[in-house]
């Protein structure tokens, strides 16, 4: 945007009367960290030209200024009438808007605005969001009751058909302590991760089970007969215990996955497309709509339209996650925000072309917040990030 156009369109919203649009086209503009030191100059240009006023103004003149970005937001973003603000609080879409809104009201902070040492545009940028943690709740069948597994602990396993942590704390649930479950050897054991979630479990024989987040571990109390079974949905990572005599089988769905003892990742969020199985180490034998393939490490079974396709992959970019990393190699941005939206727990919306065929790659950090991920996205692709509470609109 040319510098006289800016000029012109920043003065139309000083005084009120600029469209929707043209209130979206500022916000983008100075969303770039490059042009946070023309806003400021553009603040400072507004403040010179016109006397502070009484306090007694100050309120209807903010809220004027807040009304006309808000109402521009509202009519272009679609926000819901049921979450209009509390009387007093301001919830914003973006900081570009409190600082567009910051003219209504900067001649009470001029000394901000002239002083040297300001937070920048891109630090302001975002509310941070913590990243996910331990967390998981255990649901047994036949009982409705949903345990709550500690998130200060580092993972769950299972003696003799008894849970305990990994510290040898045994759960004493009064439903775990039932007597005509714990004779039941056929009850069903179920661990859930949320969003913003994982946790680890070991089997009673001796298999280790990371969960990411969105993710469930379906197990029998013990295992019985010449097979060892459970159920997964979500992501699941799995170091099986070898034991030729009693294979080890993993169902996602109508898909089966048979080993005797190896490392593999399951991926089967409902949301992404088909069911990624990839072998890291041993051999694994996949079926289901009628074909069967066996994999060797380095190998995926990518399942879809009940077909079976085997591919070479690097199996880094798809077990990151169990060292706390992202792996996003050759990734759009909406495959990207799936997996951010499921470990930051927050919501996503697209403003423009959501299936926008450029890719983006590199390897990043899980434990830290969300905003410098989000910066890091914006600097590579040019897209834009809106971000309210736990909602991200996504500006393409």
């Amino acid at each position: 945007m040319e510098k006289k156009e800016l000029t012109i369109l920043f003065n139309k919203y000083a005084q009120g009367k600029c469209a929707p649009e043209e209130i979206i086209a500022i916000l983008h503009h100075f969303d770039l960290h490059e042009y946070q030191e023309q806003l400021k100059q553009l603040i400072l240009e507004e403040l010179e030209k016109t006397p502070p006023p009484s306090t007694d103004e100050i309120s209807a003149h903010a809220l004027r200024a807040f009304a006309q970005t808000d109402k521009a937001l509202l009519e272009l973003f679609g926000r819901k009438e049921e979450e209009k603000r509390r009387s007093g609080e301001f919830r914003w879409i973006s900081i570009a808007a409190i600082l567009l809104a910051t003219l209504a009201i900067g001649y009470v902070f001029r000394p901000q605005f002239y002083g040297k040492n300001q937070p920048s545009l891109s630090t302001l940028a975002f509310k941070d969001i913590a990243p996910g943690i331990n967390q998981a709740v255990l649901k047994i069948a036949g009982s409705h009751e949903i345990i709550p597994l500690s998130p200060n602990k580092e993972g769950v396993q299972i003696k003799n058909g008894e849970i305990f942590y990994k510290d040898n704390t045994r759960l004493t649930d009064p439903i775990l302590t039932n007597k005509e479950l714990q004779q039941s050897n056929n009850t069903a054991y179920t661990i859930e991760t949320p969003r913003a979630g994982q946790y680890k479990i070991l089997l009673s024989d001796g298999t280790e089970v990371w969960l990411n987040a969105a993710s469930s571990l379906t197990y029998p109390r013990i295992f019985q007969g010449n097979t060892r079974e459970v159920s997964v949905t979500g992501e699941v990572f799995f170091q099986v215990a070898r034991n030729k005599e009693k294979p080890f089988i993993v169902h996602v769905g109508t898909i089966k996955n048979t080993v005797t003892g190896t490392s593999f990742n399951v991926s089967a969020y409902p949301d992404e497309q088909g069911i990624k199985t990839t072998l890291v180490t041993g051999g694994l034998r996949v079926s289901g709509y009628g074909n069967e393939v066996l994999l060797r490490p380095g190998q995926q079974a990518a399942i879809a339209e009940k077909k079976i396709a085997v591919n070479a992959v690097d199996t880094d970019e798809y077990t990151a996650w169990l060292n706390n990393e992202f792996s996003f190699e050759n990734k759009n941005i909406e495959a990207i925000m799936k997996t951010i939206s499921r470990w930051y727990d927050v919501d996503v919306s697209y403003q423009g072309n959501r299936y926008d065929n450029r890719k983006f790659g590199g390897t990043y950090t899980r434990t830290k917040g969300l905003s410098a991920l989000l910066k890091h996205l914006e600097s590579l692709s040019g897209i834009h990030f809106i971000v309210e509470g736990r909602r991200i609109k996504v500006l393409i």
